[in-house]
């Protein structure tokens, strides 16, 4: 009788943190077998279990049998062979046959085989700050960890003291174990009273199996910029009005901001209905409107109503341009805030084109202007892009009214969804936030997807890239794009080669049911105002 072993050589891989374990070990038996048949196991390196083992009938004299690994094996290769008996008694006293198999089994250590995101990007507000409420989440990819642990830990060391370090992490599974690699999530506390700013470092991150961290199971790094938001205007959560009529002076939901050539800065005050100015030293004013009194009326500064106006935007003479939303209507508002209705007719809702009163709009959203005082709008429940020519011409650029989609084309042909944000380039281009897309829109009408399509968060090439419906966009002098990825809550840059990062954010805590940021505007130096309607604010964010 003859016995036949496979596979051979027996080889396998095992982590550590995951021992004993076992190998499959078929056995071939020729010639006649009556009765009970029994095998054992012979091992002279210990690197298997010794002893009885159990045999499994696969049928036509073919048995599958377990071989168990140590419990205590040292990390590295254990090399062997086997003697397998079989044998026809349980203390194989009867032995009908043997063979041998040479083995090779390698033990793994359990590893950190990765931190994310890396970098590590977020945002926080001071007050959260102190409150001690802006945790960053980070994970981590661990393999080889124990079957039995239900979490790990990890500590850290930051040299750049902006994380508190000296305590254990508890590393939180994400998701089920596949093959001793498993996913955790951990929260970064910030060190309470980091200074307004950007602070970068690199994180040293080790993970542990006891929160001790006595033996660390592995090391690795993660790069981080976390900045501590500047509150440029307003105050945190807690609603004013620019001529403090409301009791403090401050903004209620500010959506659009702009700037004009002096520096000054205007705001939509959407929630207050009232159009802001606010100084470069960050002294805020009324221009025009006046806090909760929503209307139609054109006029002389706090003479004029608007309704719920969303966003804002400047041409060369200093006239300030509103998307008044509510009314349907675009506004102007001149150096010496005189207010007057340059397109639509209030509260009418359409799609006409046409010239001053007789054109209609559907929830104008966004607005920009060209040299030549051409003023753009974003139509958005009309799905159309609009063209506002001096003395109140309005044509329609691109898109059709009602007819919704994603499709690029020339004029009619192309599709939006719902456009929102829009902003000019050097050349007259528009570049338009449209559902979780950027769209380029050319003087001639022209659409084209530049990037995004489905929601998601990826940084990358624009092929790739992914946002998650964008309110806000914005070019600087270099023709980077600057879009506020409201419901991934960070500011992404575009540059001009084609490349998307986050360049502030994620913010944490988020906010319930927060979009932040709403729009965003590019100063002469190129720092970022960015507006936030949850939290009543405009931050100010340095160059990235």
């Amino acid at each position: 009788m003859t016995l036949t072993l496979s596979p051979d050589p027996l080889t396998g891989s095992f982590y550590q943190s995951r021992l004993p374990a076992n190998l499959t070990v078929t056995a071939a038996v020729q010639g006649t077998v009556s009765g009970p048949v029994y095998a054992m196991v012979l091992d002279s390196a210990a690197t298997f279990q010794t002893g009885q083992l159990n045999l499994f009938a696969q049928g036509n004299n073919t048995y599958q049998t377990s071989l168990i690994t140590g419990a205590n094996l040292s990390l590295g290769s254990h090399t062997g062979t086997l003697q397998i008996l079989l044998c026809g008694d349980v203390k194989c006293q009867a032995e009908y046959g043997s063979s041998t198999l040479p083995y090779s089994v390698t033990i793994l250590p359990m590893s950190l085989t990765s931190v994310s995101p890396d970098p590590l990007t977020a945002a926080t507000y001071p007050a959260n700050l102190a409150q001690g409420i802006s945790k960053v989440p980070f994970n981590a990819v661990v393999q080889g960890t124990p079957i039995s642990a239900s979490q790990i830990y990890a500590r850290i060391q930051d040299p750049g003291n902006t994380f508190q370090v000296g305590q254990s992490i508890t590393l939180q599974p994400q998701g089920v174990a596949i093959y001793g690699a498993s996913n955790f999530q951990g929260q970064l506390q910030p060190v309470a009273g980091l200074s307004v700013g950007k602070h970068s470092g690199v994180l040293q991150v080790q993970v542990c199996v006891d929160s001790a961290c006595q033996s660390p199971y592995g090391t690795s790094t993660l790069p981080y910029s976390f900045t501590v938001l500047n509150i440029f205007v307003g105050s945190y959560d807690k609603p004013g009005s620019p001529d403090g009529s409301g009791g403090s002076v401050g903004l209620y939901g500010p959506r659009g901001i702009a700037f004009d050539s002096s520096g000054n800065l205007y705001v939509a005050d959407t929630s207050n209905d009232v159009i802001g100015k606010i100084t470069s030293t960050g002294t805020l004013s009324m221009l025009a409107g006046f806090p909760g009194d929503s209307a139609a009326v054109d006029g002389q500064g706090t003479s004029a109503r608007f309704s719920g106006p969303f966003d804002v935007a400047t041409d060369p003479a200093g006239n300030v341009y509103v998307s008044d939303t509510g009314n349907n209507t675009v506004r102007m508002i001149t150096p010496g805030g005189t207010v007057s209705t340059l397109a639509g007719l209030a509260p009418l809702s359409g799609s006409s084109d046409g010239t001053g009163n007789a054109a209609r709009f559907n929830q104008p959203y966004g607005l920009a202007v060209d040299a030549s005082g051409n003023a753009y709008v974003t139509d958005s429940l009309n799905a159309t892009i609009r063209m506002i020519a001096p003395g109140g011409i309005v044509t329609t650029l691109a898109g059709s009214p009602g007819n919704t989609g994603a499709k690029d084309g020339t004029g009619a042909s192309a599709q939006f969804y719902y456009p929102k944000g829009v902003a000019l380039d050097s050349s007259n281009n528009l570049y338009v936030v449209d559902g979780s897309s950027i769209r380029r829109v050319t003087p001639q009408g022209v659409v084209t997807t530049i990037a995004g399509g489905t929601a998601g968060y990826v940084d990358g090439p624009v092929s790739s890239a992914l946002f998650n419906q964008p309110t806000g966009i914005a070019l600087d002098s270099s023709g980077n794009i600057y879009v506020a990825d409201s419901e991934n809550y960070c500011v992404r840059k575009i540059t001009p080669a084609g490349i998307v990062s986050t360049v502030v954010g994620p913010l944490v805590p988020i906010p319930f049911n927060a979009d932040w940021p709403d729009f965003i505007a590019v100063a002469k130096d190129g720092s970022l105002l960015l507006s936030d309607i949850v939290g009543d604010v405009i931050v100010k964010v340095a160059q990235p």
